[in-house]
Parts: C-alpha cells; structure tokens; sequence
C-alpha cells in the first residue's frame, strides 16, 4: 500500500506525527495526511511558500513545530476554531532577525541542527562561506528574545539532551565539530555564552549476555571497523559485571589506529596473535583525510564471566572524531558441570 503525493518535484525531508495526522515536509511545501485507514486516507496542502530544509531542526516546542525554512525559522501550530473544529497554520518566527537566517550557505543547510531547552530553541547552522555549523541563534519562549551564542555554540555538529555524568540533571549535549575528541554539557540553569564543560566522546555498548545470562562465557577476541580524520587513537574497555555506575569496573585495552599504519586494503582480516590494523578503505591516509579501519585484536578478553560490555573512544587526548560501523564480538560458552 501507497500514498501518492503531488509531484512537486521535491524530496522529503521530514515526517512527524503531530495531533493524530502525519505532516510531510518537503524544502518548499508541507502536506498532511489524515485517516485512520490506506481507504480513508486524504492528502491536503499545509503550505506552498514554507518547508522544512533541515530535518535536524524539526522539534516540538510547547504546542507548536519549529523547523528551518528557506525564509527562515517557521511554525506549525494547530488553531481552535471552535470545540469540535481547528485549522492549522504555518506562521514565520524569525522576521525580528531575518536578515541573519538570510545568511545561510544554503548549499550546506541541511546539517543545521536545533534543540528545545529550558523553554528555548537552540539553532546552529552555516553562515555566509562555512561548509559547517559555525551560527547559534537562541530563542527563549518567555521574553522572545535571540540571543547570539558563543564558545563551542560556533562548532555545533549535533544537540541531544541527557545525562553524561549520573548526577541525574539533564543537561544540553552538544557533539562539537571542532575535531577535538570531545563532547560539551551545558547545565541546568541560564550559563549559556562560554565553552561549556568538556566529556570524552565514546560509545558504551549494551551488556552482553548472549541470550543465555545464566552460563559462563570465555571471552575471546573482537573485530572493529570505525573511520576517523587525520591521526587518531582509539581506546577500548570493557567490563564483565554489570554496574549501575557508568564510570567503574572498566578494564583498558589502548589500540593505537593510525591511518598511517600499513595493511592488507581488501580482504577482512582474521585474528592473529597480535593487535593488527587493516586500511579497508584509504583515502592517503595523510592527516586530516578519512580513512577507515579494520582492526582485529587476537590477544583475547581476560577471563570469563556471564557478562561482558565494551566502551569505545578516546582517553583524554586531542582526538579526532570517529565513526563505529561495525563491532563484533567472539567468545565461547564454557559448558556447566554436572
């Protein structure tokens, strides 16, 4: 089953749910689709003049859609006409500074990102020639006023928010495009114009019990596959009971990637004896030039256990950021006594 939209020429960029319909959102157009079944299905134009160019600035904000428009910052908000009947309206947010949004590059709009925060919207996007992030506007619901951010806010890559350090506060995340290995918290309160406080980049993985938490098993080896730019270290830790505390019981193994580091560029490696650092795919593997990475550590996970969890990143160095595609893990059940 299908729904056929009106051949605008334009892709889509974003879907949302909001108030029981679904929203289409193409760079110039908004479509909606209501109905409960593929049979009662309707299609209806939202708007023809605004769309959504970056679907990282899409967010819910109180009763209202905010997203980045060719024209602007815009909203989507639904108006009671009266108790059984409502319309829904698309109205421009940032005409008091619109010569600023104006700016764009628009060639790289789409990796402009946002996200609602202790009742304001953060925004980042490229400005004038930046091919990145380089512009934070932020706009603050109660007195709708923007404000420019500084600091890390001119190298945004990502929002997100949560809880990295387990003090049970969230906290506005930001994944820095600065290539420095690191992530930045802003807490919860009104400090916004400074750097932030830095957090190692890494990824923890989910514990591993292999569908069967009640036998031991033999740890043996893992198999990797990341990419990063230029020079890089990758640390990886892991663990073989489960904590509730993110920071204790890790174990570390220091695995030095270098894209400089010779290797086999075809086949996936089997595990040797020793670490061994395979170039998938190089790209001259000089720095500040992507390379991927396959590494295969054959020196095996100490001990066993019923559980084991891997951390992957970096260890307080400068470095750069990376991408996990791909983690394997091998062990072996040890068979119980009789």
């Amino acid at each position: 089953n299908f729904i056929t939209l009106p051949d605008t020429g334009e892709s889509i960029y974003a879907l949302i749910e909001y108030f029981d319909d679904v929203y289409v959102f193409m760079p110039s157009k908004i479509y909606k689709i209501t109905g409960e079944t593929i049979s009662t299905m309707a299609v209806s134009v939202v708007s023809q003049t605004a769309g959504c160019v970056a679907r990282n600035t899409l967010k819910h904000a109180r009763q209202d859609m905010i997203f980045l428009s060719y024209n602007g910052l815009y909203t989507l908000n639904r108006v009671l006409m009266s108790s059984n009947e409502n319309t829904i309206d698309v109205t421009p947010l940032s005409a008091k500074v619109g010569d600023t949004f104006k700016a764009i590059n628009w060639d790289y709009a789409d990796k402009s990102c946002a996200s609602v925060f202790n009742e304001q919207y953060v925004i980042s996007f490229p400005k004038d020639s930046a091919t990145q992030n380089n512009f934070t506007f932020l706009y603050n619901f109660e007195n709708k006023n923007w404000t420019i951010q500084t600091g890390k806010f001119g190298q945004v890559a990502s929002y997100t928010v949560g809880d990295v350090d387990a003090d049970s506060q969230l906290e506005l995340i930001i994944g820095s495009s600065a290539q420095d290995g690191q992530i930045y918290k802003w807490p919860n309160d009104d400090v916004w114009n400074d750097n932030g406080q830095p957090f190692d980049s890494h990824i923890i993985l989910a514990p591993f019990a292999g569908g069967m938490p009640e036998s031991r098993k033999r740890h043996k080896f893992f198999f990797i596959e990341a990419e990063a730019s230029g020079d890089w270290d990758l640390y990886i830790w892991y663990r073989k009971e489960l904590r509730a505390v993110i920071t204790a019981g890790w174990l570390e193994k220091t695995i030095s990637l270098n894209p400089n580091i010779s290797g086999s560029a075809t086949a996936i490696p089997s595990f040797y004896p020793v670490n061994s650092f395979y170039p998938v795919t190089a790209f001259g593997g000089v720095s500040g030039v992507e390379t991927k990475l396959v590494i295969s550590d054959g020196k095996g996970l100490s001990g066993q256990s019923k559980y084991i969890q891997f951390k992957i990143g970096n260890n307080g160095n400068s470095n750069e950021h990376f991408k996990l595609f791909k983690f394997i893990y091998y062990y072996r059940v040890k068979k119980p006594r009789p």
